[in-house]
């Protein structure tokens, strides 16, 4: 950077360099698509009938290579599956063909209107410009009215179109070509095995002493039971109606046809069931990079955050198995009575209730509380398969058949990374919970369920969501006692933690004291020992997407809210006319 003084003002010359990326943007793109609009319902139907699994039944991997295959080849027959290559211009879903028509006879009138330049044409030209923006407003009206009407009882849906109309969509990667793909495959992975490689190799059995504390089940599940048509059809109507590249036919087309595939797919899944082997057709899945905030930077690999997209089968398969497992874990009380993740009624409303009555009880009996907030790093991604499937056996009471159709699920799956038409070379995965999964968030709450145990054997109160975990404790007469105890169980924490693939991640770690402000400001605390880092008292902190300030005042919280709110209100102000019609 250079300044120059000209000497004809008071302001001088700034002359600097960026070295700015050029953005080349593909006017072109080949794109493939399939006319699902036009397709024949009652000949599609017809064929969807034909559909029959090997007689006699032979493996399970070959009756759903042959649902896959049959589905795939009637589909191909319907909407065959077409390229054409096409400007890259984001075309609005409320754009009908009546407009494009419009839009072609004003380009028709504006080149007479050039090659002539009568006051006649002028005139025609205009008006019809008014008409075809008229025409615009009132297409985007009625499509956005008739979205929101017709969804006016499905809040996520309500909510996903409103964001859509007052947020501008996500930038991608501009660079969707098989190398990109494989940078992504390579990146993603690396990041694993650079946790990973800070562990010593792990044996079957953790060597703490969870083993002699931790209950085991009071009766052990070694099978399945079958599963039934009905109970696929219920599944099938909850679902979502979004569709994976991996399947072999749209949702929605399965949903219209209920009645004749589910029989197929209860088949299937009692035969995995009763094999007690997954699938290799359902255990690969496809990762799709996304930017975790619009306002990064889209060529750096740090700032996406990989999406797993799974095959729609897999995920009814995984369905029925955790309806099974959830019943063996609620009969027997074996689920972590402080754990809110991923169990049936409850959510991170349950915890930070449970969290902060605890600490305002604390603070009215006269006496601060210490909350830390426990870090963990890409905690689902480097699960221990053998590790977790002990944990299955010994805590959960899984073995024979239940047990071998765990170990399928989790061994030899793989994964690819997909950007546009590109694709990277597949990699197995060997550690972790599938991501994306049904039964992955299940698994991983029950991998850390010996947390718990460690946890209480301190006399320190906590609460969990899945891998967020909160500690806090009375800072009574005597903090030198309660300090001693809290870093003796934050230090077995992070060894039972390293016993478990698990990357304590001290410097994301945070502490706050709670209590009166008296009590805040005579207390003597103002900071704890993690991992031989000293971290500093804190305020706020950020519990659960609730912002927690020292007293429970909330008004950080607040504040924040009044300030992310003040913009999309604004931009709902403009909403209305988009959304009623003229």
């Amino acid at each position: 950077m250079e300044i120059y003084d000209l000497g004809v003002s008071d302001h001088k010359v700034i002359s600097l360099e960026l070295a700015l990326a050029h953005q080349h943007k593909n006017t072109k793109r080949e794109i493939y698509f399939r006319n699902l609009k036009n397709i024949d319902h009652a000949a599609i139907q017809e064929d969807i009938q034909k559909l029959s699994l090997p007689s006699p039944l032979t493996s399970v991997n070959e009756s759903v290579d042959r649902y896959n295959s049959t589905l795939h080849n009637i589909l191909q027959s319907h909407a065959p599956l077409k390229s054409r290559t096409v400007s890259f211009t984001r075309s609005a879903p409320w754009y009908t063909e009546e407009l494009r028509i419009l839009k072609r006879l004003g380009r028709t009138m504006e080149r007479r209107l050039i090659k002539n330049n009568l006051t006649v044409h002028k005139q025609a030209y205009r008006d019809h410009q008014k008409l075809y923006c008229r025409a615009l407003k009132i297409a985007r009206q009625k499509f956005y009215s008739h979205k929101i009407n017709s969804n006016t009882g499905n809040s996520k849906q309500l909510f996903s179109t409103i964001h859509s109309l007052l947020k501008p969509p996500t930038l991608t990667h501009s660079d969707a070509s098989v190398s990109s793909c494989d940078r992504f495959k390579d990146f993603f992975t690396n990041k694993i095995s650079s946790i990973k490689s800070n562990f010593l190799p792990t044996t079957t059995i953790p060597t703490s002493s969870e083993n002699t504390t931790v209950p085991t089940a009071p009766r052990p599940l070694s099978e399945f039971t079958p599963t039934t048509q009905k109970e696929v059809e219920a599944i099938l109507r909850t679902m979502k109606s979004s569709t994976c590249s991996l399947d072999p036919l749209p949702t929605a087309l399965i949903k219209d046809n209920i009645s004749i595939i589910s029989p197929i797919i209860a088949t299937i899944i009692n035969q995995s069931l009763q094999a007690g082997h997954v699938p290799l057709a359902l255990k690969t899945a496809i990762i799709r990079p996304h930017l975790k905030k619009t306002a990064l930077d889209p060529d750096n690999l740090a700032n996406y955050r990989p999406i797993s997209n799974l095959p729609f089968l897999s995920k009814v398969l995984e369905k029925v198995v955790a309806a099974q497992l959830h019943h063996h874990l609620s009969t027997h009380s074996l689920y972590e009575k402080f754990q809110s993740g991923f169990r049936p009624a409850h959510s991170t409303e349950t915890a930070l209730v449970r969290v902060m009555n605890d600490l305002l009880m604390a603070a009215d009996q006269g006496s601060p509380s210490l909350l830390i907030l426990l870090d963990l790093s890409a905690a689902f991604d480097t699960v221990d398969h053998g590790i977790l499937l002990n944990r299955l056996h010994t805590t959960v009471g899984l073995s024979g058949n239940i047990l071998n159709w765990f170990k399928s699920y989790l061994t030899n799956r793989t994964e690819y990374v997909a950007l546009g038409n590109a694709k990277s070379h597949t990699h197995t995965v060997t550690c972790g919970v599938p991501q994306g999964s049904v039964l992955g968030p299940s698994l991983f709450t029950i991998y850390i369920s010996p947390l718990g145990q460690i946890i209480r054997k301190h006399n320190i109160s906590f609460h969990c969501y899945a891998d967020d975990t909160q500690l806090y404790v009375k800072m009574n007469s005597t903090p030198t006692i309660t300090s001693s105890a809290l870093q003796a169980c934050l230090e077995e924490i992070e060894a039972w933690m390293a016993e478990n693939s698990l990357q304590f991640n001290s410097n994301k770690t945070e502490a706050i004291l709670i209590g009166t402000p008296h009590q805040i400001k005579t207390s003597s605390t103002k900071s704890i020992l993690v991992s031989g880092h000293n971290i500093p008292l804190s305020s706020p902190v950020i519990n659960l997407g609730v912002k927690i300030d020292s007293t429970l005042t909330f008004d950080h919280h607040i504040r924040h809210l009044s300030k992310v709110s003040f913009f999309p209100s604004e931009k709902h102000c403009k909403a209305p006319p988009l959304t009623n019609p003229v």
